[in-house]
């Protein structure tokens, strides 16, 4: 199996990327900071099938390129994460806020999943195919709570990808 983890290279992408290859699962590494993408491929790629694509997933030609060179190394799809995000807005007065820097977190948090989501969803219906129709729970996207220190809600991302997909996303 193949999936493939936005924001992959570094924290808890970097994790999750170990966590499924552990499993048996082929990774490619998505993220925009080439430097920590060849770093984490050198650490991880001994432990088994490891690639890494530079994407911005805000660009939707980048996040074709990644969706295609995911299919050229493993020949396949099975999951995607999208853990990319920009967690840490500037903490600045809203007046002072600029524009570029509300459309980049925007860009990465929101669009970029459903940049992914677009791309990848023909492929997954393929795997889901495979699989008889049915999609492994570690495949599908759930909301969480968010709560805790330091946490913050995906809500604000989740709501607008559901609602944008209408529960239809592997749906024939």
């Amino acid at each position: 199996k193949i999936a493939i983890v936005t924001g992959g290279a570094q924290g808890i992408g970097k994790g999750v990327t170990a966590r499924l290859q552990a499993g048996g699962y082929g990774v490619v590494i998505a993220d925009s900071d080439a430097e920590a993408g060849r770093e984490t491929l050198a650490e991880l790629a001994p432990a088994g099938r490891l690639w890494f694509a530079e994407t911005d997933v805000a660009a939707e030609d980048s996040v074709a390129a990644c969706i295609a060179s995911a299919i050229r190394h493993g020949g396949r799809l099975d999951a995607v994460v999208n853990n990319a995000g920009i967690a840490r807005a500037p903490r600045v007065p809203v007046e002072q806020l600029t524009l570029a820097s509300w459309n980049r977190q925007l860009g990465v948090n929101l669009t970029g999943a459903f940049l992914m989501a677009k791309h990848a969803a023909p492929h997954l219906r393929q795997a889901a195919d495979r699989r008889a129709g049915s999609v492994p729970a570690g495949a599908r996207q759930s909301c969480g709570s968010g709560r805790g220190p330091g946490r913050r809600s995906d809500g604000a991302r989740q709501g607008p990808l559901q609602q944008a997909a209408g529960g239809h996303a592997l749906h024939h």
